[in-house]
């Protein structure tokens, strides 16, 4: 069985009241090309809605599209040492329009990344900010910008509890 995720368009946030009529799928996704999406989506400043997907991409995805379903793109597929599985909570936008994220795997020590997604006219670059080492790290969130300027973010330490850890850093 082929299994069929999509993104879904919520009217109420577009002025339309809310249930006036079912969710209009934007994109499809099917778990093959683009991969399964992770998490929740960011709204930027150029109007495109910004998310990321697990595998198989190979490793991961981040994409943008237009909430009318147009100007769909794979901006960044990640590789191993840049962390493996994007994390399960929404990109966070800095003030100066890059987006922040984290990564399940992958890094150094395979514990997860933390990471800075820059897009511009050219493309997008990413660049690991921080790769979690033992007993640190399987970051289970994506990360917050707080208004004191720091990251925020929860990580489990399987190493030496169950119980997960909240972090914080500055990285910007």
């Amino acid at each position: 069985t082929r299994r069929v995720l999509s993104l879904l368009l919520v009217l109420s946030v577009l002025g339309v009241p809310a249930f006036a009529q079912a969710p209009a799928v934007v994109h499809p996704f099917d778990g093959v090309g683009a991969g399964t999406p992770a998490a929740g989506l960011a709204l930027a400043a150029d109007g495109f809605l910004y998310g990321t997907t697990e595998a198989p991409a190979p490793h991961g995805a981040v994409f943008r599209v237009r909430p009318d379903g147009t100007g769909f793109a794979v901006l960044h597929a990640f590789a191993s040492g840049e962390g493996v599985v994007p994390g399960h909570g929404a990109l966070a936008r800095g003030p100066d329009g890059v987006f922040y994220g984290t990564t399940r795997r992958g890094g150094a020590d395979d514990r997860g990344t933390v990471y800075r997604l820059e897009v511009g006219p050219g493309g997008a670059s990413v660049t690991t900010l921080h790769t979690f080492v033992a007993p640190d790290g399987d970051p289970d969130s994506g990360v917050i910008l707080a208004s004191d300027g720091l990251l925020y973010g929860t990580f489990g330490d399987d190493v030496t509890s169950a119980a997960p850890d909240i972090a914080q850093t500055r990285f910007i």
